[in-house]
C-alpha cells in the first residue's frame, strides 16, 4: 500500500491525529482514499517578505491537484482516463528554508517517499544547487518559481526546470 495510506488509513488514534492535522487545514475526507502524495517544496513566511509570493503560487498547484482529482478530462483526451486517476493525491510540504545546509535533509526527505512524482521548488539559487543532486538521482523533476542562477541549467540536472529567466537574462 502507499505510505499515504499507511499513516491516513489507519483506524486507530494515530491515524486519527494524522487525518485531523491535515483536515485542519482544509483537506476534505475524500482526500483520504488512497491517492499518493505530491510534494511541494515552498519557502514561504511572514517573515520574509520577499518569499510571500510563494504561499499564493503553492496554493494555486494544490488547487490544481484538487481539481484534477475531481473533474474529467476533455473528451478528445477519454483514452488518458487511467492517468487521471493516477495524478489525484495529497499535497506535502517540505520547507528548507532557502538555506543550502537545510536543502539536502529535505530532499532527502522528499525522494524517500517513492509516491512523489514532481517538486516545486526548491526557491533559491542556493538550496537548489545543494538539493538537486538528490532529485536528479531519484529521478524526480522539480520546477523552482525563482531560482535563477545560470549553472544550475548547465549543471547536468535534466529533471531541472524554472519558471524565470536566468540571471544572464536577467542582468
Amino acid at each position: 500500500p502507499l505510505r499515504s495510506v499507511e499513516w491516513f488509513g489507519r483506524q486507530d488514534i494515530y491515524g486519527f491525529i494524522y487525518r485531523s492535522w491535515v483536515k485542519n487545514r482544509g483537506v476534505p475526507q475524500d482526500q483520504f482514499d488512497g491517492r499518493p502524495v505530491i510534494g511541494i517544496c515552498n519557502t514561504w513566511s511572514e517573515l520574509t517578505p520577499c518569499n510571500t509570493h510563494f504561499r499564493v503560487i503553492a496554493e494555486h498547484v494544490k488547487a490544481g491537484v484538487l481539481e484534477a482529482g475531481e473533474k474529467r478530462l476533455d473528451e478528445k483526451l477519454a483514452e488518458l482516463k487511467d492517468l487521471q486517476s493516477k495524478i489525484q493525491g495529497l499535497l506535502k510540504q517540505y520547507d528548507d528554508q532557502g538555506d543550502p545546509t537545510i536543502s539536502p535533509t529535505q530532499a532527502q526527505a522528499a525522494v524517500a517517499n517513492k509516491k512523489l512524482i514532481a517538486i516545486v521548488g526548491p526557491a533559491f539559487s542556493g538550496a537548489t544547487a545543494a538539493a538537486e543532486p538528490y532529485y536528479k538521482k531519484a529521478h524526480l523533476a522539480t520546477v523552482s518559481p525563482s531560482a535563477t542562477r545560470v549553472t544550475l541549467a548547465t549543471s547536468g540536472w535534466n529533471n531541472f526546470f524554472r519558471v524565470v529567466a536566468d540571471d544572464g537574462v536577467q542582468g
